[in-house]
């Protein structure tokens, strides 16, 4: 699961990741 995951992450664009950890980071805080 975790190798197709970040399979699909490699896909989407540098400032799509950066986006998408930053909303993840909001949640944790």
């Amino acid at each position: 699961m975790f190798d197709g995951f970040w399979e699909n992450v490699l896909r989407y664009p540098r400032y799509m990741i950066t986006i998408i950890f930053g909303i993840f980071y909001s949640f944790f805080l």
